[in-house]
Protein backbone atom coordinates (compact mmCIF):
# COMPACT_ATOMS: atom_id res chain seq x y z
CA UNK A 1 0.00 0.00 0.00
CA UNK A 2 2.92 2.44 1.08
CA UNK A 3 4.86 1.27 -2.55
CA UNK A 4 1.18 2.50 -4.04
CA UNK A 5 1.14 5.95 -2.54
CA UNK A 6 4.68 6.83 -3.24
CA UNK A 7 4.53 5.55 -7.09
CA UNK A 8 1.21 8.07 -7.19
CA UNK A 9 3.01 10.57 -5.51
CA UNK A 10 6.19 10.75 -8.18
CA UNK A 11 4.02 10.31 -10.87
CA UNK A 12 3.72 13.47 -12.98
CA UNK A 13 4.28 15.30 -16.67
CA UNK A 14 8.12 15.54 -15.94
CA UNK A 15 7.75 11.33 -15.50
CA UNK A 16 5.45 11.40 -17.81
CA UNK A 17 7.78 13.36 -20.55
CA UNK A 18 10.43 11.29 -19.36
CA UNK A 19 9.12 7.79 -19.72
CA UNK A 20 7.67 8.99 -23.46
CA UNK A 21 11.19 9.90 -24.72
CA UNK A 22 12.76 6.71 -23.61
CA UNK A 23 10.12 4.71 -25.15
CA UNK A 24 10.43 7.19 -28.41
CA UNK A 25 14.57 6.21 -28.54
CA UNK A 26 13.84 2.64 -27.89
CA UNK A 27 11.33 2.21 -30.55
CA UNK A 28 13.84 4.32 -32.92
CA UNK A 29 16.29 1.80 -32.43
CA UNK A 30 13.76 -1.16 -33.13
CA UNK A 31 13.87 -2.31 -29.69
CA UNK A 32 11.55 -4.06 -27.96
CA UNK A 33 10.75 -3.58 -24.11
CA UNK A 34 12.38 -6.61 -22.59
CA UNK A 35 15.58 -6.76 -25.19
CA UNK A 36 16.32 -3.25 -24.46
CA UNK A 37 15.98 -3.61 -20.45
CA UNK A 38 18.72 -6.57 -20.61
CA UNK A 39 20.72 -4.25 -22.90
CA UNK A 40 20.10 -1.33 -20.54
CA UNK A 41 20.59 -3.48 -17.43
CA UNK A 42 17.48 -3.13 -15.91
CA UNK A 43 14.59 -5.12 -15.26
CA UNK A 44 12.02 -5.03 -17.75
CA UNK A 45 9.24 -4.24 -15.53
CA UNK A 46 11.36 -1.18 -14.17
CA UNK A 47 11.59 -0.33 -17.53
CA UNK A 48 7.39 -0.48 -17.88
CA UNK A 49 7.01 1.68 -15.30
CA UNK A 50 9.60 4.23 -16.01
CA UNK A 51 7.66 4.31 -19.66
CA UNK A 52 4.70 4.93 -18.48
CA UNK A 53 5.59 7.63 -15.73
CA UNK A 54 4.72 5.89 -13.15
CA UNK A 55 8.30 5.52 -11.43
CA UNK A 56 10.90 8.94 -11.15
CA UNK A 57 14.13 7.40 -12.25
CA UNK A 58 17.17 8.29 -10.07
CA UNK A 59 19.95 9.76 -12.33
CA UNK A 60 22.13 7.03 -12.18
CA UNK A 61 19.21 5.08 -14.07
CA UNK A 62 18.69 8.01 -16.26
CA UNK A 63 22.42 8.02 -17.32
CA UNK A 64 22.15 4.36 -17.75
CA UNK A 65 19.47 4.53 -20.28
CA UNK A 66 20.66 7.71 -21.96
CA UNK A 67 23.85 5.92 -23.09
CA UNK A 68 22.25 2.72 -24.38
CA UNK A 69 19.74 4.85 -26.43
CA UNK A 70 22.93 6.64 -27.74
CA UNK A 71 21.38 9.75 -26.97
CA UNK A 72 22.76 12.63 -24.27
CA UNK A 73 21.16 12.63 -20.65
CA UNK A 74 19.57 15.48 -21.25
CA UNK A 75 17.82 14.59 -24.83
CA UNK A 76 15.34 12.69 -22.08
CA UNK A 77 14.28 16.11 -20.31
CA UNK A 78 12.95 17.13 -23.99
CA UNK A 79 9.74 16.47 -23.93
CA UNK A 80 9.11 18.37 -20.91
CA UNK A 81 11.12 21.48 -21.87
CA UNK A 82 8.83 21.66 -24.74
CA UNK A 83 5.60 21.39 -23.05
CA UNK A 84 6.46 23.99 -20.56
CA UNK A 85 6.47 26.86 -23.50
CA UNK A 86 2.79 26.19 -24.76
CA UNK A 87 1.24 29.97 -24.41
CA UNK A 88 -2.77 29.78 -25.03
CA UNK A 89 -4.72 33.05 -25.14
CA UNK A 90 -8.85 32.31 -25.82
CA UNK A 91 -9.70 35.39 -28.62
CA UNK A 92 -10.22 38.54 -26.26
CA UNK A 93 -8.23 38.05 -23.45
CA UNK A 94 -4.85 38.73 -24.07
CA UNK A 95 -2.91 41.48 -22.15
CA UNK A 96 -4.10 45.63 -23.34
CA UNK A 97 -0.88 47.29 -23.77
CA UNK A 98 -1.49 50.42 -22.73
CA UNK A 99 1.19 52.49 -23.40
CA UNK A 100 0.52 56.37 -23.86
CA UNK A 101 1.72 55.79 -27.33
CA UNK A 102 -0.99 53.20 -28.19
CA UNK A 103 -3.81 55.67 -26.15
CA UNK A 104 -6.03 55.25 -29.92
CA UNK A 105 -5.75 52.00 -31.19
CA UNK A 106 -5.24 48.67 -29.84
CA UNK A 107 -2.37 46.71 -29.10
CA UNK A 108 -3.31 42.96 -27.61
CA UNK A 109 0.00 40.85 -26.44
CA UNK A 110 -1.01 37.53 -27.30
CA UNK A 111 1.70 35.83 -25.77
CA UNK A 112 5.37 36.23 -24.70
CA UNK A 113 8.43 33.38 -24.19
CA UNK A 114 12.04 33.55 -23.10
CA UNK A 115 14.14 30.85 -24.31
CA UNK A 116 18.00 31.97 -22.95
CA UNK A 117 18.49 35.34 -23.76
CA UNK A 118 16.11 35.73 -27.09
CA UNK A 119 12.55 36.89 -26.48
CA UNK A 120 9.50 36.15 -28.78
CA UNK A 121 6.43 38.18 -28.78
CA UNK A 122 2.95 38.45 -30.44
CA UNK A 123 0.65 40.92 -30.70
CA UNK A 124 -2.64 41.84 -31.85
CA UNK A 125 -2.89 45.41 -33.82
CA UNK A 126 -6.49 46.85 -34.53
CA UNK A 127 -6.70 50.32 -36.06
CA UNK A 128 -10.01 51.20 -36.33
CA UNK A 129 -9.57 54.90 -38.35
CA UNK A 130 -6.28 57.04 -39.58
CA UNK A 131 -6.47 58.46 -36.06
CA UNK A 132 -5.50 55.89 -34.02
CA UNK A 133 -1.71 55.26 -34.04
CA UNK A 134 0.30 52.28 -35.17
CA UNK A 135 2.26 50.92 -31.99
CA UNK A 136 6.28 51.73 -32.51
CA UNK A 137 8.13 48.17 -33.01
CA UNK A 138 11.54 48.02 -31.49
CA UNK A 139 14.38 48.46 -33.94
CA UNK A 140 16.16 45.46 -33.52
CA UNK A 141 15.69 41.40 -33.75
CA UNK A 142 13.12 40.60 -36.64
CA UNK A 143 9.82 41.19 -37.02
CA UNK A 144 7.06 39.26 -38.89
CA UNK A 145 3.35 40.77 -39.92
CA UNK A 146 0.33 39.32 -41.02
CA UNK A 147 -2.65 40.99 -42.53
CA UNK A 148 -5.74 39.75 -41.64
CA UNK A 149 -8.34 42.88 -42.31
CA UNK A 150 -7.80 46.38 -44.19
CA UNK A 151 -5.12 47.93 -46.74
CA UNK A 152 -2.25 49.34 -45.99
CA UNK A 153 1.43 50.39 -47.11
CA UNK A 154 4.40 49.20 -44.74
CA UNK A 155 7.50 50.45 -45.53
CA UNK A 156 10.87 49.53 -44.58
CA UNK A 157 13.92 51.13 -45.55
CA UNK A 158 13.69 52.46 -48.63
CA UNK A 159 10.98 50.16 -50.18
CA UNK A 160 7.03 50.45 -49.85
CA UNK A 161 5.21 46.81 -49.39
CA UNK A 162 1.63 47.12 -50.31
CA UNK A 163 -0.37 45.03 -47.66
CA UNK A 164 -4.24 43.13 -48.23
CA UNK A 165 -5.11 40.52 -46.25
CA UNK A 166 -3.32 37.64 -46.23
CA UNK A 167 -0.17 39.10 -47.19
CA UNK A 168 3.13 38.94 -44.50
CA UNK A 169 6.03 40.66 -44.21
CA UNK A 170 9.26 39.48 -42.54
CA UNK A 171 12.07 42.05 -41.82
CA UNK A 172 15.02 42.94 -39.85
CA UNK A 173 14.01 45.60 -37.56
CA UNK A 174 17.18 47.64 -37.39
CA UNK A 175 16.32 49.82 -40.24
CA UNK A 176 13.76 52.56 -40.17
CA UNK A 177 9.83 50.84 -40.77
CA UNK A 178 6.43 51.19 -40.09
CA UNK A 179 2.91 52.17 -41.65
CA UNK A 180 3.54 54.57 -45.10
CA UNK A 181 -0.30 54.98 -45.38
CA UNK A 182 -3.03 53.02 -44.48
CA UNK A 183 -5.88 52.76 -47.34
CA UNK A 184 -8.97 50.55 -46.07
CA UNK A 185 -10.60 50.11 -42.39
CA UNK A 186 -10.54 48.90 -40.02
CA UNK A 187 -6.86 46.97 -40.23
CA UNK A 188 -6.22 44.46 -38.18
CA UNK A 189 -2.65 42.54 -38.17
CA UNK A 190 -0.54 40.01 -36.38
CA UNK A 191 2.79 40.58 -35.52
CA UNK A 192 5.30 38.27 -34.11
CA UNK A 193 8.46 39.61 -32.91
CA UNK A 194 11.66 37.69 -31.64
CA UNK A 195 14.79 39.59 -29.91
CA UNK A 196 17.96 39.48 -27.79
CA UNK A 197 17.41 40.70 -24.41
Amino acid sequence: MNSQKRQQVCRGPLEKAIGAEVRRYREQLGLGGAEFARIAGVSAAMLSRIERGLISPSIGTLEVLARSLRVPIAALFRGFDDATHAIFTKAGEGMKLCAARYKRGQCELLGASRRGSIVVESLLVTLSSEHDIFPKLPNMGIVWIYLTDGEFTYSHGCRQFPMFPGDALLFDARGSHGIASAKLFPIKLLVVRAYLH
